[in-house]
């Protein structure tokens, strides 16, 4: 007898009992298996209060035979079929970025409400700021100290949002717009084409950046031209760099620019639904320029001292603004990290630790900073050396885990 003629036999036979079986039991017929879906959750560790959310993910169902087969008949594989993998979490990060924005919007409404108030006092001076001030010091003062606490809160969650949206190609003009924009002045070539209309009519043609060409400079009166005129703002008997009356209206003008412009993001952020291809692009673009940041840390006052002639980056370190950025990042990997652990569990886990040490190694140094270290020029630089050295093997390590996920992060 061949093999397929006793494999056909024995299964006539079975069909056989099979329905002799069921005729016997058809009250009652068996009851169908059970199953459930089991569910893991993963918390998304990020600098902000937003909702966390839940990466729900299901394992591969047990499709084992059950029959005992006959040894001396060849038994057919079972057919399984795979359950897709957890898909990436990418709510979490639209709703991340959606909660530093409309906390920047928060911090720019304020910014410009202290703006106009501000310029109603010059104005009713005639514009005489130190008549302003010796009739108004009592108001000014507070009013330009708390402007500055709005600036920066303004500047830092928008640095909480700044990998991502200057690594994501449709959102990257804000990036430009608000912090990274040279003016025509700097770089006729390279400026970014935008204008900015004053409360007086003056028109301010590609004037750079709102954030580091236009805010900054005029709050710290690093540019002559925005200076209304020098006072003791804190009213310890000194002139500090930094205290100044702004001119009233490209300070009002820029506080303006900024609210708009922060408005204009957060109606584009609630309308952006993120890919998957967008988290791992951004991730893979924002981090390898952490040398930009060193550079100009480096060149600032807080390493180049009062002699720096640098315009930007006065009110906080560049160190700071690093944190900031990379733990915008490290929110944003972990958002998708369940998907790569899906693929590569050791590689997940090298790219998380990364982030963890390197956000530490920077942290160490900003401490230091904080309690008074000042560093040499050749110590910035070879901490930038490091910092990007270390950042472009997690970018590597993340276009890894994209490339097992056939996830294209192609500019």
């Amino acid at each position: 007898m061949t093999h397929h003629t006793r494999t056909m036999s024995l299964l006539s036979f079975l069909l056989l009992v099979t329905l002799v079986v069921a005729a016997c039991n058809s009250d009652s017929p068996p009851a169908a298996e059970e199953q459930t879906d089991q569910s893991a959750d993963q918390a998304v560790d990020q600098p902000t209060d937003i909702p966390v959310s839940e990466l729900d993910s299901v394992p591969p169902v047990d499709l084992r035979p059950t029959e005992d087969l006959s040894a001396d008949v060849e038994p057919t594989e079972a057919v399984v079929e795979e359950e897709p993998p957890p898909a990436a979490d990418l709510s979490a990060v639209k709703e991340y970025v959606v909660a530093n924005a409309v906390a920047m919007k928060r911090a720019s409404e304020a910014y410009a409400a202290a703006a106009q108030s501000y310029f109603e006092i010059v104005q009713d001076a005639d514009f005489d700021y130190e008549a302003a001030w010796n009739d108004q010091q009592d108001v000014l003062g507070p009013l330009l100290i708390q402007s500055k606490q709005h600036w920066l809160d303004a500047s830092l969650y928008y640095e909480l949002n700044e990998g991502i949206i200057s690594g994501v190609p449709s959102l990257a003009v804000y990036d430009t717009l608000l912090d990274a924009g040279v003016s025509r002045e700097d770089d006729t070539e390279a400026a970014f084409e935008w204008e900015l209309v004053l409360p007086d009519g003056e028109v301010l043609n590609s004037p750079g950046n709102i954030f580091h060409t236009i805010t900054e400079p005029t709050l710290y009166g690093t540019v002559d031209e925005y200076v209304g005129f020098s006072v003791d703002l804190d009213g310890n008997g000194e002139i500090e760099p930094g205290e100044v009356l702004p001119e009233a209206n490209i300070f009002l003008g820029g506080a303006q620019g900024l609210d708009g412009a922060t408005a204009e993001l957060n109606r584009t952020l609630e309308e952006w639904e993120p890919t998957i291809e967008e988290v791992f692009t951004a991730l893979v673009t924002a981090l390898p320029t952490m040398e930009e940041y060193f550079a100009e840390w480096q060149q600032s006052t807080y390493v180049a001292g009062p002699s720096s002639d640098e315009r930007s980056f006065v009110a906080v370190s560049r160190l700071l603004n690093v944190i900031n950025v990379l733990n915008g990042l490290d929110a944003t990997y972990a958002s998708v990290s369940l998907v790569v652990i899906e693929e590569d569990v050791s590689l997940d886990e090298q790219i998380t630790a990364d982030f963890e040490d390197l956000l530490a190694y920077v942290d160490e140094f900003y401490q230091q900073e904080q309690d008074g270290t000042v560093f040499e020029a050749a110590e910035a630089e070879q901490l930038g050396d490091e910092v990007q050295e270390r950042a472009t093997v997690l970018a590597d390590q993340i276009a890894e885990a994209a490339a097992l996920l056939n996830i294209d992060v192609s500019q």
